[in-house]
């Protein structure tokens, strides 16, 4: 791909803007901080330069440019990020007979899925049925506008409407089937997935369509026994358990709420976007996942639920909510109008939606509430049963001081010491596998840390010093400066001589240098002389022991070829640099 090409979208896109897209960003002086979105940690440790255009993740050990960024966060190599950046900045990439060549199957199933959408808006602008779907949405409270936007169609009720024209798009059969488009029974039979069903397309993070979710259009639909809603099966594209409804469109608007809105179906979510509350995602019925979470997590530690919570039983909704709380989220709860959901709040006013939303509880005063309703704190029955129901969400807590102001208002409330609570609560700890659940590296982005050597870290120190100091330049002898890694060492002469630099070496020697301005916002360091003199010496001392080690390696050779004058010289050489270490 021409440089050119990479160059335009990079003028295009800002990282401070891309990275946001991704995870919440603070202003720290002239960058951008952020606690690492590839590992769990407490002390931000994640920076953007926007003067550079660059990142660099010191729990890591990795950065770099957009480029980079995405490649990282979202697991994809530098073809489909530069797809992905293409796409955001509006940037066309030249569909050549060789890019046609190369293309993926990801590649395909997008432009299959996104045939797919076409396909279904014009059943719902064009067929008689269609325009019927369109009124029950209406009917249901979502404008034009709405539908528009969210590309929300209909799949005809014939049984190979869709299938017959992405064959005519020169698809076969069976890049359709894996792309969750078609189903194929006994050998030969196959039809469409989706039919006469109203089609919701689901997004990935970066608005490009990953499956779609059908819903039945009439009551005649489900007494046939159809499933009210059916969820493309899990393809290289659609993971259910990862893929979270709306994020593309609500990831901006819920790091400026700093949290989001849990919501159940696709409806609930489009009425609270189209009332204005645009903050909110929906897991379309399925099960808060660990993969949910830390997605969620990238941009706030703030879980507002509002849907059905069935409580007392180990429900899934249960066991989202332990996980989130052991995953240190600040969960909350939308006390919805009795028999109502979402959507029909929205639908009455959108106004009172947001009065709604604005009114949340705790998760533990939840708890508290649904427990003290159905048990008497008077009697030992409901002590008991009460205690059994807020104790195992107490002790998913990580904070003890938040623990113990539950354990104190339980206390007050059903009339038994704070030891006893404290004692009992010890039969409730945080489960192996809630851990694992949320904490499962296997879940996070799998990005290994970048493991520099000593040798490295300091050779690269030096080489900021002298790119931030000129002053200090020219004061290293060639002994010193032989010391250096090849590499390492063209580049200090460079530095010295201020040499023409290649475009791959001053994305390097930008990356170290906002490294060492980020070191000293961060920690300080004393005059830049003085930090050049202390490198230096330790730079010669690890060089000193590297010739050490290869100088017994070659004795113990001479020793056992019986090459015993050799391996007397050697000695000689490694007492001489052991006298050079000690001095």
């Amino acid at each position: 791909m021409a440089s050119s090409v990479l160059d335009q979208i990079k003028s295009r896109l800002d990282i401070v803007d891309v990275i946001s897209g991704y995870i919440k960003l603070k202003k720290v002086g002239v960058n951008y901080r952020a606690t690492s979105p590839f590992h769990q940690e407490s002390n931000p440790s994640f920076f953007v330069s926007p003067s550079k255009q660059i990142w660099h993740d010191f729990s890591s050990g990795i950065g770099g440019d957009i480029f980079k960024f995405v490649m990282a966060i979202e697991g994809v190599d530098f073809k489909e990020a530069l797809r992905i950046l293409a796409k955001k900045a509006g940037v066309e990439l030249k569909q050549t007979k060789q890019w046609e060549k190369i293309k993926t199957e990801k590649d395909q199933f997008y432009i299959i899925n996104e045939l797919a959408a076409q396909f279904f808006e014009k059943q719902m602008d064009q067929g008689i049925i269609g325009k019927a779907a369109k009124q029950y949405l209406i009917k249901r409270g979502l404008t034009e506008e709405t539908i528009k936007e969210w590309r929300i169609g209909y799949a005809p009720g014939t049984w190979r409407g869709l299938s017959d024209y992405l064959i005519r798009q020169k698809f076969s059969e069976s890049q359709i089937e894996r792309a969750g488009l078609l189903i194929r029974r006994d050998g030969n039979k196959s039809f469409d997935r989706f039919k006469g069903r109203i089609m919701f397309p689901i997004n990935d993070i970066n608005g490009q369509i990953a499956g779609f979710t059908g819903r039945i259009l009439s009551k005649k639909q489900e007494e046939k026994g159809m499933a009210k809603y059916m969820n493309i099966p899990n393809t290289l594209l659609y993971d259910k358990s990862k893929i979270i409804y709306g994020i593309d469109k609500a990831k901006i608007h819920i790091v400026k709420a700093d949290s989001v809105i849990l919501v159940e179906g696709q409806m609930d979510e489009l009425m609270s976007y189209q009332s204005g509350v645009k903050n909110v995602v929906a897991i379309s019925g399925t099960a808060l996942t660990p993969s949910h979470l830390l997605s969620l997590k990238r941009y706030t530690k703030n879980l507002i639920i509002s849907f059905d919570m069935d409580l007392g039983g180990n429900s899934a909704t249960e066991r989202g909510i332990k996980m989130a709380l052991a995953g240190d989220f600040n969960v909350r709860v939308v006390t919805m109008p009795q028999g109502q959901d979402p959507a029909d709040v929205c639908r009455e006013s959108p106004n009172k939606w947001i009065e709604t939303v604005g009114k949340t509880k705790s998760i533990v005063d939840f708890y508290f509430e649904v427990a003290f309703s159905r048990w008497s704190p008077l009697d030992i029955d409901g002590k008991k049963k009460i205690s059994a129901m807020v104790l195992p969400i107490i002790a998913k807590i990580p904070n003890q001081i938040e623990q113990m102001h539950w354990v104190s208002e339980l206390s007050k409330k059903i009339g038994i010491r704070d030891q006893a609570i404290l004692e009992e609560l010890k039969k409730y700890p945080v489960q192996e596998e809630d851990q694992d659940l949320y904490f499962d590296k296997n879940e996070k982005i799998n990005i290994a840390p970048l493991m520099k050597s000593r040798r490295q870290k300091l050779e690269e120190r030096i080489l900021a010093l002298f790119l931030n100091n000129p002053e200090i330049r020219g004061n290293t002898s060639q002994e010193q400066k032989d010391s250096f890694s090849l590499e390492n060492r063209d580049i200090l002469n460079i530095i010295e001589t201020n040499g023409e630099i290649s475009k791959e070496r001053k994305e390097f020697l930008d990356q170290i240098a906002f490294e060492a301005e980020i070191d000293h916002e961060q920690n300080g360091f004393d005059d830049p002389g003085v930090e050049l003199s202390e490198c230096l010496k330790e730079l010669a001392i690890i060089d000193t022991k590297d010739k050490m080690e290869e100088i017994s390696r070659q004795i113990r050779q001479c020793e056992d070829s019986n090459d015993f004058n050799k391996a007397k010289e050697l000695c000689k050489e490694l007492q001489e640099l052991s006298k050079k270490m000690i001095n």
